[in-house]
């Protein structure tokens, strides 16, 4: 899967992601990283179902749902994202990497 080509990595991962809840993160990762947003959000819906303690999933959740335009969903996953524990919200304060979504609440409010 590391041959650099995305299209068959994304077939691969579709046959097989979902007999393997990491695999579900990984396609909806593979997908946002791709540029298909909607399906991300699709897949990774899934994968918060069947892993709702996984924070990886929430956090590119967040920013794939910013990308399709759905700044309410995406302030809701971050917000998710934020909520689970081991995740220090002192951190993302201020913290440029954070997705835009924060920046952006701040601009709306």
């Amino acid at each position: 899967l590391n041959t650099g080509d995305t299209q068959l990595a994304a077939e691969i991962f579709r046959e097989r992601a979902w007999d393997y809840p990491p695999s579900q993160f990984e396609l909806g990762k593979l997908l946002f990283d791709t540029g298909k947003y909607r399906e991300s959000v699709e897949v990774l819906k899934i994968a918060e179902k069947k892993d709702p303690f996984n924070a990886k999933i929430y956090y590119i959740l967040s920013e794939a749902f910013e990308a399709t335009g759905d700044n309410h969903s995406a302030r809701e996953a971050w917000r998710r994202y934020l909520e689970l524990p081991g995740i220090k919200t002192a951190e993302f304060i201020g913290d440029e990497d954070a997705p835009g979504v924060i920046q952006r609440k701040k601009q709306e409010d």
